[in-house]
Formats: structure tokens, C-alpha cells, sequence
């Protein structure tokens, strides 16, 4: 009998619309990366560029080639109390490509465990793509230790909403790959995973660390300026314009609570610009919000486009080491501490993409016992109509 997957929505178009709308309306307005994959356009926009993406392209090659020993240590973990069930946690799933790699190493390992894989993504449209073709792939190959597959249309940084359905005395592991984390806030995102993991379980990132490198630099700006894909790239940055303009005809239109009609037809008129034309500057910070700049003019909107998603090792390091003295969020980079143990290699050239294996820390969990979830920053609620 084939397995067949089932989705959990928690996110409401009208919320997530009004978000956009509430963040770009005034005269210049930050919006999170994560809306980008919104609606069809633009998730059709990812997919068409997602096939040719170097930095994806470099990510995927380092999961297919180190992901058998990653999952050796998992499994092997003597610390971890045996479980016959096995949470796959996919966190912005995507396309599901990466899962792929991660299944074919799941059919061919020894291992008995039973098996139930989550899905996360914040685009129902991306999530159900992602999750179907992991649902064949499972079929196809008859991975029979695969019991469940629940795809969960959640905000990342809001992973409370379902934190009774994947936290369990299973043995637990969540995934952030490809570019997922140039996504969200790096802090928010973190705390946000670390309430829902228990205590050993482990957590693989994806991550830059081709930050304060000129050359990563000059090759992140051709291809968002003149490489092959640079004009889906740059429509893709504008994606979440396009949802809420197509949101708000569908579903304002002969309505009393209407929006203000100005502020969308400026969505209508949209130019890129690029943090190095606009002010002649780069920053690497390693805990940089990773936003979308929209600077809304007379005549529309320019987006500013500042690459800070890539980090260098050492400021990661710092990072991680920041989150644990300020907020006790404690995290061990397994093997031995080191963040580029899981690296990939290509014609002797080694790729800036890297995985990054955190296990959530012994201590963390007996000095929060009597305050169990990490509380984070609260945004305004606000909604400007």
C-alpha cells in the first residue's frame, strides 16, 4: 500500500498579505527573504532558478557526498536514548531536492527504526511540491521503515504552532539546507527550532561562508546584474509585491476595506538596485538581519539587494557562541567543534557551501528546567489598513 502524505495549513494568505502590505506601505520598509516564495509567481521564479544556481547547485553536491557519514554519527550517538521511531524534521523544505539525497541514504543504511518525515515551508505552493516528490521518491524506492509524512505550512520562526506534533521522546533531527537560512533572522530562527528540539537532538545548517571574500562578492553581483539569470533573479527579489498585488485584486476588489490604493500601485513599478551601486559598501556580519529593502519613491520601488547572508567561520562561531552567553541557547558543532569538518570539493576547488552540525547541549536543558521554551522578541502585531 503506498504511503500517502497530509498537510496541516497554519498560515492564512490574508495574514501573510497583510504583512507585506503593513511592511513595504510607509516610505522605506524592511521584509524578511522567507516571503519571497509566496504564491505561484514566485514559486515558479525559484524553481526556474533553482536548477542553475551555482550556490544551490554546490550545496546539494556537499549533502549527496558527506550526508552518509552525518547520518553514521546520528545513528551512533550513545547518548541519545534509543528510540524505534525517527523524526526527519525537513525545515523550509523547498522543491524537496535535498530530502532526495537524504532518502537514498535512509533506503540503504541497516538501521530498523520507523521513520515519520516532516515537512516545513512558509509557501503552501513550495510545500506541497516539495512533499509530493518526496512522497514518490519513498514510494518508488519502497522505503517501508517511512511510516508518515505530514507536510506543515508554518512560519520557521514560529515553529511553537506545531510543537506538539513533532516534539516527542523520538530521536529527532531537523534539517535547514540549500540557502534556507539567508531566509529568516539568524536568532529568531534558532531559538525558534531549539524550543522544539529535546535534549540531543541535532540539527544540520547549510551554510555561506564565502563572507569578506572579494571574489564571492564580484560573483554574487554578476549573477544578480548580468549572468544568465539575472533578470529572474531580480524578479524573483520582487516576488512578494507581486503576491500581495495579486492578492489584493482577487480579493479586494469591489470591497468597502479596501487598502490604501496608492501605496499598490507602487508595487506595480519595481527597480532593483544593488547595495554595491546604491551606497559602494558590503557587510558580512554574521548575525545581519537577512532582509529585503524595498525604498519606495514616487515613481515605485527600488529593492536593495546587500548579499549579508554570507558569513565568515569565525564570525558563525561567534555567533553561535553570542546566542549561548546572552540567551543560554547552548549548541555543540559536532565533530570536535569544527564548523568546516563537511565541506565538498570540485576539480580542486573547495565550495564556500558548508554543513554545519549542531547537537543541542546537555547543560542547556538543566539550566532552563524550570523555564522550558526560550521566549522570543515579539513583532509588532500592528496591521496598517
Amino acid at each position: 500500500m503506498k504511503l500517502q502524505a497530509f498537510y496541516i495549513i497554519l498560515e492564512e494568505d490574508t495574514k501573510l498579505y497583510r504583512q507585506i502590505q503593513q511592511q513595504v506601505s510607509d516610505t522605506i520598509k524592511d521584509l524578511p527573504n522567507k516571503y519571497l516564495y509566496l504564491g505561484g509567481y514566485g514559486a515558479y521564479l525559484w524553481n526556474e532558478i533553482e536548477r542553475t544556481y551555482q550556490p544551490g547547485i554546490e550545496s546539494s553536491n556537499s549533502l549527496k557526498e558527506n550526508f552518509p557519514e552525518i547520518d553514521t554519527i546520528i545513528r551512533d550517538d550513545k547518548e541519545i536514548t534509543p528510540s524505534e521511531t525517527y523524526n526527519i524534521i525537513s525545515l523550509g523544505c523547498g522543491t524537496g531536492n535535498d530530502d532526495i539525497a537524504i532518502l537514498n541514504v535512509i533506503k540503504n543504511n541497516k538501521n530498523k527504526e520507523s521513520i515519520n518525515y516532516f515537512t516545513i515551508d512558509l509557501s503552501i505552493g513550495l510545500l506541497k511540491q516539495g512533499t509530493e516528490k518526496i512522497e514518490k521518491e519513498i514510494n518508488n524506492l519502497n522505503i517501508t521503515k517511512v511510516k508518515k509524512i505530514c507536510g506543515l505550512c508554518v512560519d520557521i520562526e514560529h515553529l511553537n504552532r506545531v510543537k506538539d506534533r513533532i516534539k516527542s521522546e523520538n530521536k529527532n533531527f531537523f534539517h535547514l539546507l540549500g540557502l534556507t537560512i539567508a531566509n529568516n533572522k539568524e536568532r529568531d530562527f534558532l531559538i525558534s527550532i531549539y524550543n522544539v528540539m529535546k535534549n540531543g537532538d541535532y540539527l544540520l545548517l547549510g551554510v555561506d561562508f564565502s563572507g569578506r571574500s572579494k571574489r564571492a562578492l564580484k560573483e554574487s553581483v554578476n549573477a544578480y546584474t548580468t549572468g544568465k539569470q539575472a533578470a529572474s533573479i531580480n524578479k524573483f527579489l520582487c516576488s512578494p509585491l507581486a503576491f500581495a498585488v495579486d492578492f489584493q485584486q482577487e480579493n479586494y476588489k469591489n470591497k468597502t476595506a479596501k487598502l490604501q490604493e496608492k501605496n499598490m500601485e507602487y508595487f506595480k513599478n519595481i527597480k532593483v538596485l544593488h547595495k554595491v551601486e546604491y551606497q559602494n559598501s558590503y557587510s558580512a556580519v554574521p548575525d545581519a538581519k537577512s532582509l529585503v529593502r524595498y525604498h519606495v519613491y514616487s515613481d515605485g520601488i527600488t529593492r536593495i539587494c546587500d548579499y549579508s547572508h554570507k558569513y565568515s567561520p569565525s564570525g558563525f562561531k561567534k555567533f553561535l557562541e553570542n546566542l549561548e552567553n546572552e540567551r543560554n541557547i547552548c549548541f555543540d558543532i559536532v565533530p570536535n567543534g569544527n564548523l568546516q569538518y563537511f565541506k565538498y570539493t570540485e576539480n580542486r576547488k573547495t565550495s564556500s557551501q558548508y554543513l554545519v552540525l549542531l547537537r543541542k547541549n546537555n547543560k542547556s536543558i538543566e539550566e532552563n528546567k524550570e523555564n522550558d521554551e526560550i521566549k522570543i522578541d515579539k513583532p509588532n502585531d500592528k496591521i496598517k489598513i
